[in-house]
Formats: C-alpha cells, structure tokens, sequence
C-alpha cells in the first residue's frame, strides 16, 4: 500500500481543487494507493498556522488593490511565505500537491525528503505573481518599470526560484501539452523534469441525460437553442471573455430561436438570457450541461477548463477560441468548433454549422468518446502509474 500525501487549497478552490479532488479518486481506482488529504482546514487547527494563513491572505488581498486596473484583469497571487505545514505529522511514500499558491509555501515543500510531484494547471510557477502571460518567461526577468506590481512580481520570482532551485528532485506534472511545452521552456523549472497527466473527469457522474427533462427541472424554455457561458462574475470576467459573450448576445438580439445561459453571474433573467449561480451543485450542473446546446469558451488565457471536459463528457459539443490546451479537448469539426475570430460572421458560423441536424449528432457523439478516452480516472490512474514507473518513484 502506497501512502499518499495530496495538499491543496480547498476553500475556492474552483478548478484547481477540483482537479485533486478528482484525482484523488482517480487514484483510489486501484487499492494499492491510500490518499490522505492536507488542506488549509487542516492547517487552521493549529491557531498559529490561523494566524499567519489569516494575515498573508489579507495581504495577498489589499496587495491587489495596488496592482493596477490593467493587471487586474488577469489573476494574480503572492507566493506564501510563512512556513505551514508540520512536517513531522506525516510519513508519506509520495507527496501530490495541487492548487497550493497563497495556502502553502514552497519553503514546506522543499523540506519533504520525500519523492514530490507539483500538478500545475497554469503558468504561475513559471513566474512571480502572474497564473498567465504570454511568453514561456525563458530568462530571469527583469524590473522594467518601476511600479508596485513589477517589483513585486520581480521579488515573488526570487523567493520562488531560491526554494525550487534547492529540491531538484521535485517533477512538475503538466495538465496539458501546452503547458508542459510551456513549463520545460520556463527558465524557472530548467532543472526539474516535467511530465503531462491530463485532469480528471468522472465519466460515469458527467454523462448524457434528457435534454427537456434537464431544461423542465432548471425553468428553461423547451424550444429554443441554448448557448453556455461559464465564468465566475459572468460578464464581468475579463480573462474568461465575459465582454466578447455579451457581443454575441448583441448579435443575436433580434433572434428569437437562440436564448443564453450565463453560469456564474447572479442577475435577473431577461426573455433572452438565463443566470445561473449552482456550481457547487454538482447535480444541477449536470442538468445545465445537459439542458444546452453547446458551450461556449472565450477565454483570453486557459488552460483546459473543467466546464469544457465537463461538458463534453455530457455530449455537448464545445466553440472555443484557440488559446492555451483547448486544442486537446476540442478537435475542429469533430466535436467542437475553434474560432479563429469572435466577429459577428465568425460566430454565426459556427453556430449554423455546429447546430446544423446534419452535424450535431457526430460532434454530440465525438465528444464523449474524446473525453472518455482521454480524461476518465481509467485513463489517468494508467498514465499516473506509467510516470512512477519511468520515474522510478
């Protein structure tokens, strides 16, 4: 039995706690492996460890308001500097983390003697404060100008660097192809290996039901075609494309055979436009999922979003923009549609092809099986074992 130490954030986790949670059952699909969590809840029952997650979180918070308007608009996060963890509670075989940014800090990582897989689901590792940004960040960098957010970043770089550089055994796992291209070009890892485990997804909860059944339990009209959209703050999310959804309501005002759905913004409905709030209820989600058409994903930065495999894996085609690892769900034509542009002409085709009788059912269809075969816990759990056996971990 191999003991497994999996740390990661847990409150707002989003995605990223989404993704331990489901690799950790993806794990547990073999009885070899026994997983025990350590999360900031965990961490919190020593009143001390409280009081220093308390005070870096406020930090990380009011440190914000100081960033700028522009930089805003792309999430940010101060590495933790205050030590968390008490290394001598645990006695692992492997330890997994995911998810740890403000709630753990890479000094409690570097301490571990332990093999250390570090699951990384965006850029910010590569980097001071940033989760994205558009080059590989191949080179030290460098304060250009002279502001509250480039200095900072310019000194959460060095704080991190300074610890990695002191575990080179540690192994980067990549959730993407994208990303892990991205990661071994970083000048920040060059000396770690980096590996590609794709994230999870329970095929057997995420799977296709009744689409009017679905639209009856949520209140959503029977005969219409319903577009997704899914971003925390909804039209307010700038790195999600919030701003490009609304045009294509814009484009679409006088249509009266497309409604729209916003998960992730509470508003009130209008005739056209359905919000929604239930991302914690998994079983609503599901019925969302099922009660639209397609999806839609408009990120300006992404990796692979959990509502895009999500979904798919309910058999509803996804439209992205091509950013990031979207291409490794999203396969052009066969179950989805990438947009090389958001104009008005761009969308409407996509739309009326992806919608079409003739084409909906294949890319319905190829969806599932695409996420079936390439983000089931079968799946991962073979390619988690490989990587230990390359690694010889």
């Amino acid at each position: 039995m191999k003991k497994i130490l999996l740390i990661t954030k847990q409150k707002s986790g989003g995605g990223g706690f989404k993704s331990s949670r489901e690799f950790a059952n993806a794990l547990k699909v073999s009885e070899n492996n026994s997983i025990q969590f350590f999360t900031e809840e965990e961490a919190c029952k020593n009143k001390f460890v409280l009081i220093k997650i308390s005070i870096f979180n406020l930090i990380n918070k009011y440190a914000k308001v100081f960033y700028g308007k522009k930089n805003n608009k792309i999430t940010n996060t101060i590495p933790q500097i205050f030590k968390c963890l008490e290394h001598e509670k645990y006695s692992p075989n492997i330890i997994l983390t995911h998810y740890i940014y403000e709630f753990l800090s890479l000094r409690d990582i570097v301490l571990f003697k332990k093999p250390i897989l570090i699951f990384i689901n965006d850029m910010w590792f590569f980097s001071g404060i940033k989760h994205f940004f558009k080059n590989s960040l191949n080179k030290k960098p460098k304060i250009n100008k002279f502001t509250f957010f480039e200095i900072l970043n310019y000194f959460s770089w060095l704080f991190k660097n300074k610890y990695l550089s002191q575990n080179k055994k540690i192994i980067f796992v990549a959730s993407s192809e994208w990303l892990k291209k991205k990661a071994i070009k970083s000048y920040m890892l060059k000396n770690h290996k980096i590996e590609k485990i794709n994230t999870p997804v329970d095929i057997k909860f995420w799977k296709k039901l009744t689409k009017n059944k679905c639209r009856l339990k949520l209140g959503l009209p029977l005969n219409k075609k319903l577009l997704l959209f899914v971003a925390k703050g909804g039209f307010n999310n700038y790195r999600k494309g919030g701003d490009i959804f609304l045009n294509i309501i814009n484009y679409y005002r006088d249509n009266d055979s497309i409604n729209f759905v916003i998960l992730g913004q509470k508003s009130q409905n209008t005739k056209k436009s359905f919000f929604f709030d239930i991302r914690e209820n998994e079983k609503k989600l599901r019925n969302l999922y099922n009660a639209v058409d397609l999806v839609f994903c408009l990120s300006r930065h992404e990796n692979i979003p959990y509502s895009m495999i999500e979904s798919m894996s309910c058999g509803v085609p996804n439209v992205s923009i091509d950013v990031g690892g979207v291409k490794e769900a999203i396969v052009h034509k066969k179950n989805g549609w990438i947009l090389k542009k958001t104009d008005k002409e761009s969308i409407k085709k996509s739309l009326n092809w992806c919608l079409s009788k003739k084409n909906y059912p294949n890319l319905s269809k190829n969806s599932t099986t695409h996420i079936h075969r390439n983000f089931s816990y079968d799946k991962i759990l073979s390619d988690y074992n490989n990587l230990q056996k390359k690694n010889k971990l």
